[in-house]
């Protein structure tokens, strides 16, 4: 979101990602900022500030015109200027109050858990208005039906998420004029965006979404998420041309690894959950130029995993977690010589170390967490004698 908004400038030899995360540990370190939450991977996820702090850029924001908030029943209206507009935890009147005219500078909206539920009215004309310039645009309310149809007129947004809304197929795109094309269709006119989140993905959806995403361009991170644990995502569809992902996150069933993933030689972080595929994932993964992070959490139902000589060239941080019928993973020469970091979590089937795990020269932490106690009594302590922690 940062990213879209333009707060982030680039620096040579990073991801725009990798300097947005720098600036948030600044942040930290500097105590400005808290981390509340984190990610599995140990990733800040949810941040605050301090009471005293967060009521000063409040009135900092009215003032320069930085944002409007509207929250719990306060209106925190600022000038027609105004380029931001939150919305949580409050009820949003069809005769709302509020008057457009005061956002026509508008370029986020960000609406989460209005109490009552967003009224459809008011959602068409703030993105309907004067401002068709939104770059940022994040639906979290669960009571939302009915996606306005000027959401796919904005032809300069580049981060839309729609996590929380109802699902995706039970959602009107509102454009199309049988009513019978998916938002998902929709979503290929936006060919700016640069961050795509959609959770509750059917299966029927694949074919659509993948014919989406060949027409955004400008990537870089994508989260895909099923309906439910058990629900198939249809990933198998050609995508041609292939955006510039830097950062993918599946989480659901899938048949097989989308074949178009091996194809992403940009991609630095790649995160699959709960896919619970019986074909070897480092086959998809292991040539990939530019990976760094990979985690694989209840994926893979095979029984071992085989880091090959010379593969996965950049990896610095590795994480298997439930994998519930891995039994061993080895390590070839050569392979991973820049990782740093490795986690094997709730792998109840493992009963040793990796086998090669003392090519990986670089490594700096280990993390073996809820394994079995036979796999504790096996390690060798020698091996990770050189790992710092």
């Amino acid at each position: 979101m940062c990213i879209a908004e333009g707060f982030v400038h680039p620096k040579e030899g990073k991801t725009m990602e990798e300097v947005g995360e720098e600036y948030v540990k600044q942040l930290v370190d500097r105590s400005l900022i808290q981390v509340a939450e984190t990610t599995d991977d140990g990733k800040p996820s949810t941040l605050c500030v301090h009471d005293l702090f967060h009521k000063f850029i409040l009135a900092k924001a009215r003032e320069q015109g930085f944002a409007t908030i509207i929250a719990d029943g306060r209106d925190n209206t600022s000038p027609d200027r105004s380029r931001r507009l939150s919305i949580h935890n409050t009820t949003i009147k069809q005769d709302t109050d509020i008057e457009i005219r005061c956002f026509d500078h508008l370029r986020s909206v960000i609406v989460m858990h209005s109490v009552l539920g967003l009224s459809e009215n008011f959602l068409s004309k703030l993105l309907g208005g004067g401002s068709r310039l939104f770059r940022v645009i994040e639906l979290r309310d669960p009571s939302l039906e009915k996606i306005p149809r000027d959401v796919f007129k904005l032809r300069h947004l580049k981060y839309l998420n729609m996590e929380g809304t109802k699902t995706i197929s039970d959602i009107e795109a509102g454009a199309v004029d049988d009513g019978t094309t998916t938002v998902v269709k929709e979503i290929g006119k936006l060919t700016k965006l640069r961050s795509l989140s959609l959770m509750k993905l059917r299966k029927e959806d694949g074919k659509d979404l993948c014919s989406s995403l060949a027409n955004l361009t400008s990537l870089h991170s994508l989260y895909i998420g099923s309906m439910a644990e058990d629900e198939i995502i249809d990933l198998l569809y050609p995508i041609s041309p292939i955006p510039p992902l830097q950062t993918l996150e599946l989480r659901g069933r899938l048949q097989k690894i989308p074949q178009w993933i091996p194809s992403l030689l940009g991609l630095t972080r790649c995160y699959l959950k709960y896919c619970m595929v019986e074909d070897d994932p480092l086959e998809s993964l292991q040539k990939l130029p530019s990976l760094k992070v990979v985690e694989l959490y209840h994926t893979y139902v095979g029984e071992g995993l085989c880091f090959r000589a010379s593969m996965f060239p950049r990896l610095t941080k590795l994480s298997l977690i439930r994998l519930e019928g891995l039994s061993w993973v080895r390590v070839e020469e050569g392979s991973m010589p820049l990782l740093q970091e490795l986690n094997i979590w709730d792998c109840k089937l493992m009963m040793e170390v990796p086998s090669g795990i003392e090519h990986l020269t670089k490594l700096q932490h280990i993390d073996f967490f809820d394994l079995a106690d036979e796999f504790v009594k096996n390690i060798d302590r020698k091996k990770l004698a050189r790992v710092p922690k």
